[in-house]
């Protein structure tokens, strides 16, 4: 996932470890974080570096967490 010319590399899905697919404005549960946060995007620095950026359900505060931190993905109500 590398970018190769040094740019960011910005997506708006994610696949977990386990092989689900987030797509944006997908509810999450995150370790260190209170409550849900909804999935905006996922960020791939050219240093390889990746994180996930995040807006809390409850304040609308804006976060970044590592991948890792995903704890629950909730279902959508239909």
């Amino acid at each position: 996932m590398s970018a190769a010319d040094g740019t960011y590399t910005v997506r708006e899905t994610f696949e977990l470890a386990d092989g689900r697919v987030v797509t944006k404005g997908a509810q999450l549960t995150v370790a260190g974080i209170r409550g849900r946060v909804r999935f905006v995007q996922h960020v791939t620095a050219p240093s390889d570096a990746e994180w996930l950026d995040v807006i809390t359900v409850r304040t609308g505060h804006a976060r970044s967490v590592r991948p890792a931190a995903v704890r629950r993905v909730h279902r959508r109500q239909a």
